[in-house]
């Protein structure tokens, strides 16, 4: 990824691709480093930042696992939902009344769940791992 002054950016973000995510708000947002890619489709890509007529830097030194997250895509759902784990994890799906409709054990790595079966409306997916819990609200359309 490169940035400068020129306007290369997209003016309408459609919500399909990868963008720049501030690490912490204790950070600058004018350097590079404070940046991480939040990429969705490729959660795998490491992000490199350079800035015009500048040596590449890159956010290695920042532990990868610091920067790994759970990524439960996409919102509104429809056939399919993809499930990005760091570790092996029970995934639960649940309508609004709290009734459990689906459950599987699903491997670290990235997952899909079929929930073309599912009525419209809105579920609660919830994530139970060793080192990790995770709470979504989804919308099936």
């Amino acid at each position: 990824m490169y940035y400068g002054v020129n306007s290369p950016w997209p003016t309408h973000a459609n919500g399909l691709g990868s963008y720049l995510k501030l690490i912490s708000e204790d950070m600058d947002n004018s350097l590079p480093e404070s940046w991480k890619d939040d990429s969705l489709l490729n959660p795998a890509s490491r992000l490199y930042a350079q800035k015009e007529n500048s040596q590449k830097k890159s956010l290695h030194d920042i532990s990868a696992e610091n920067l790994k997250e759970i990524k439960v895509y996409p919102n509104p759902m429809k056939e399919k939902l993809l499930v990005i784990l760091n570790e092996k994890s029970t995934v639960s799906v649940y309508n609004i009344a709290g009734q459990t409709i689906k459950t599987q054990v699903l491997e670290a790595g990235t997952n899909t769940i079929n929930v073309s079966g599912l009525s419209s409306g809105g579920y609660i997916i919830r994530i139970q791992g060793e080192k990790e819990n995770k709470t979504f609200k989804m919308i099936k359309e």
